[in-house]
């Protein structure tokens, strides 16, 4: 739901609205058949006969190495030193630990699991699809559990250990098809289970279709070391598998209730790259009168994430959620997620948000696509970047930086908000926000909330929205070299603000204003602004002639402070309708200095109330 508790607006105006590659078993070569005649007449035991063959380049039929009753594979190749298995996750030659082998059997997984009479040095390659790779006899292993993928345990109790290839996992081996029709949820987390404390690398094989997720999503917890890789592999959550409202996280499970695709709580040094996930809330239904909070990706209290190159859509909440452990006993406190970096990902089309950044210390949001949150199934606020930490929990979100980031097509009334309680350090630099409904970036704190601190925007393009940059109380330090143009209303909406600094941008063709203040609520007045070194030019349309200006402001009172310095006012000469300069209603203490007009609708009046020297008025 909508935390946000914000402040209404008042004024002329409305309330704002390959799998790996793989080898089949060799073929028979053509330099002969050794029988079994030949093996009893030569007496050569079965493991030199191998070994010698092995560097012969010679096969055997299955039937002279396997004990009877064994279900035989068609083909042993023995070549010293393994047969090569590319691909990420592929099988290896034994490690220099490992006793030397110079025998590898093709089998079935199923062959394997029958095979009664293993040798420590032979290798077994496993052909089934997708399982390919090799194998060896644990003969110390007594206990472990046969997972499919990496461990196998036969009829007789061996356990049988995947060959690693640099401890990358391969979803595959644990039977994920990927064809969408197959429920992968299982396959795919017992991949991540098998992931050793330590760490690894989860790899998702681009597949046919895409891995469907019908009874629940993916769970990481107290994970570490992890990096999961994919060449944009898809995660998707079925068509018509229910909105089923989560358990409380106290009693979270990875049960059917649960479809956030993929959970990561209290984890450390986490990767996610090259990942496709789709929560398909197009072909689902939500619930009714409230969010069930599934979210596409959900970052809880870790420390140190990377999500790179991703595709996220369609979540059935938000697409990526941000946020910390929260406890009250025996103190009151939150672990929020730190040093997380969100790089180069599409987010599009999520139910509620596109990214909600609840809780953290150390955010960075940069090179991404955000595009048209809510716009399916959508309940508020629905804006494409929500920064907004509960308002309870003062403090909770710090350094957070958002940079290069174009940001779309939001339901809401917001493309980028900042609210709830006070934050600090944060830096909105670069991006490109337009066509929103709405305000392109909000700045607010919730009513009586602290205030945030070191709040800087800069070089931003804000465009075709109704407004550009809305700015709520003194949580805003500076506005600076940004592009307004195009904005429906007003490019630099202001309330309650005192100290801002407002220098070197520019305020092209906005309907209203370049920079606007008017209510006749005292507690929203202007108390002190500056505003140098910027451009105004044709802010004036014909749907709000009557009030188009550069600049209007209600100051609070007599004692208000106004400055107005080195500014150009340039209404071009084919304008029509022409902008007027800038407009205060009260007598204070307003300065101008070193201004230059050109072409205003009242070249006389460029800024009245205003003392100062070095102005310049130009009529047409």
């Amino acid at each position: 739901m909508d935390k946000r508790n914000s402040i209404t607006h008042v004024g002329d105006f409305e309330e704002d609205r390959n799998q790996l590659e793989h080898h089949a078993s060799p073929q028979p070569a053509t330099t002969g058949t050794i029988t079994d005649e030949t093996m009893t007449r030569t007496g050569v035991s079965r493991r030199k006969m191998l070994t010698m063959l092995g560097a012969a380049g010679v096969t055997l039929t299955a039937a002279q190495l396997l004990p009877a009753g064994v279900v035989r594979p068609t083909t042993v190749y023995a070549d010293k030193g393994g047969i090569p298995n590319h691909g990420a996750g592929s099988g290896t030659p034994p490690s220099p630990t490992q006793s030397p082998s110079h025998c590898i059997i093709p089998m079935t997984l199923a062959q394997l699991r029958s095979y009664t009479t293993p040798q420590p040095d032979e290798q077994y390659y496993i052909t089934d699809p997708g399982h390919e790779g090799h194998f060896h006899y644990d003969s110390a292993d007594t206990s472990s559990l046969d997972n499919t993928g990496t461990i196998l345990v036969s009829s007789s109790g061996a356990r049988y250990k995947r060959n690693m290839d640099q401890h990358t996992y391969n979803v595959t081996w644990f039977g994920a098809k990927g064809d969408g029709v197959t429920n992968d949820t299982p396959a795919l987390q017992a991949t991540i289970d098998a992931i050793p404390p330590e760490g690894g690398t989860l790899y998702i094989p681009p597949a046919t279709a895409f891995y469907s997720l019908e009874t629940g999503g993916l769970w990481l917890s107290d994970r570490n070391n992890i990096h999961i890789f994919s060449a944009h592999a898809t995660l998707k959550i079925k068509n018509g598998v229910p909105d089923i409202r989560k358990q409380q996280d106290s009693v979270y499970t990875t049960s059917v209730d649960n479809y956030t695709l993929l959970y990561l709580q209290n984890c450390t040094n986490m990767t996610i790259e090259g990942l496709q996930l789709h929560g398909n809330i197009s072909n689902r239904i939500a619930l009714a009168g409230g969010e069930s909070f599934q979210t596409c990706l959900k970052i809880k209290g870790c420390t140190n994430v990377t999500v790179r190159n991703c595709i996220i859509t369609e979540g059935m909440t938000d697409g990526i959620t941000v946020t910390g452990i929260y406890q009250t006993a025996p103190t009151r406190q939150v672990q929020v997620s730190k040093q997380i970096v969100i790089d180069s990902c599409t987010i599009t089309k999520c139910r509620r948000n596109n990214v909600s950044l609840v809780a953290q210390d150390g955010v960075t949001m940069m090179n991404c696509l955000i595009d048209q949150a809510g716009a399916i199934q959508g309940t508020k606020p629905m804006v494409g970047i929500d920064v907004e930490p509960n308002p309870s929990w003062p403090g909770s979100s710090r350094n957070v930086i958002l940079r290069n980031n174009t940001v779309t097509g939001s339901a809401g009334v917001y493309e980028i908000s900042f609210g709830g309680s006070d934050q600090h350090h944060i830096l909105i630099d670069g991006n490109l926000i337009h066509d929103g409904i709405g305000t392109a970036l909000n700045i607010e704190t919730g009513n009586n909330q602290p205030l945030c601190t070191n709040v800087v925007i800069v070089n931003n393009i804000l465009t075709k929205n109704k407004y550009g940059i809305r700015v709520v109380g003194r949580n805003v330090e500076l506005i600076s070299n940004n592009l307004f143009v195009d904005n429906v209303q007003i490019g630099l909406f202001l309330y309650s603000s005192d100290g801002l600094l407002v220098t070197g941008n520019k305020f092209i063709r906005n309907g209203v204003a370049g920079i606007f203040n008017n209510t006749p609520d005292a507690n929203l007045k202007i108390r002190s602004l500056y505003i140098t070194n910027n451009w105004f030019e044709d802010n004036a349309s014909s749907a709000f002639a009557s009030y188009s200006c550069s600049v209007k402001l209600s100051m609070n009172d007599a004692s208000s402070l106004v400055v107005f310095d080195n500014n150009k006012q340039i209404n071009t000469p084919t304008a029509s309708p022409k902008m007027k300069g800038v407009l205060i209603d009260i007598d204070c203490i307003a300065i101008a200095n070193g201004n230059v007009s050109r072409y205003l609708l009242d070249p006389d009046h460029p800024h009245d109330r205003f003392d100062g020297v070095g102005n310049n008025s130009l009529s047409i």
